[in-house]
C-alpha cells in the first residue's frame, strides 16, 4: 500500500493534473504527500561560465536564496487543486530537476511519485531527454506520468 507519495511541480497543466490524481490516490490511501518545487540555477550569464556551465557569481555567493516565493505557490496550488480533507508538506529544492526530485524521494522515502511530463518534442527528448523520463528511469520507487496534450490555438 502506498503510504508516502512525492508530487513534484513546475506550473505546467501536465503536473497540476498530476496533483489532482495524487490527491484522489491520498483520500484512498491516507498517503501523506509531499509537493516538491525545483528551482534551477540560473544560467551563467558569462561566456566562459556558459561555456562550462558554471553558475553565475551572485549566485554562488547567495546559496540560501529565500524560499519563500516558492513556498508560497506550492501552499496557493494545494488549496486549490489538492484533497481538501487530507494533509500535505512541501518543500523546495535547487538544482537540476531530475537528480533533485530522486534525492528528494529518497530523503522523503516515497512509495510513489506522481508527476507531469510537458511532452517536449522527440527532438529535445533525444538531445536532452525529459525530466519525467530520467526520473523514471532512476527512481527508488514507481512513477506515474501525466501528459496533458497543448491544444493547437486557432
Amino acid at each position: 500500500m502506498v503510504q508516502r507519495i512525492l508530487v513534484p511541480l513546475d506550473g505546467s497543466d501536465s503536473a497540476r493534473q498530476a496533483l489532482e490524481h495524487a490527491s484522489l490516490l491520498q483520500r484512498m490511501s491516507g498517503a501523506a504527500l509531499r509537493l516538491l518545487r525545483v528551482k534551477e540555477p540560473p544560467s551563467a550569464d558569462e561566456h566562459l561560465g556558459a561555456m562550462v556551465g558554471v553558475p553565475p557569481v551572485e549566485m554562488l555567493e547567495n546559496p540560501g536564496d529565500d524560499d519563500s516565493e516558492e513556498r508560497h505557490w506550492l501552499a496557493s496550488i494545494w488549496h486549490e487543486v489538492g484533497n481538501r480533507d487530507g494533509e500535505a508538506d512541501w518543500h523546495v529544492a535547487s538544482g537540476d530537476p531530475a537528480p533533485a526530485i530522486v534525492e528528494q524521494a529518497r530523503e522523503f522515502d516515497a512509495d510513489l511519485i506522481v508527476m507531469g511530463s510537458r511532452g517536449q518534442g522527440q527532438f529535445q527528448n533525444l538531445i536532452f531527454g525529459s525530466v519525467s523520463q530520467q526520473v523514471s528511469e532512476t527512481a527508488p520507487c514507481p512513477v506515474i506520468t501525466y501528459h496533458v496534450p497543448e491544444t493547437a490555438s486557432a
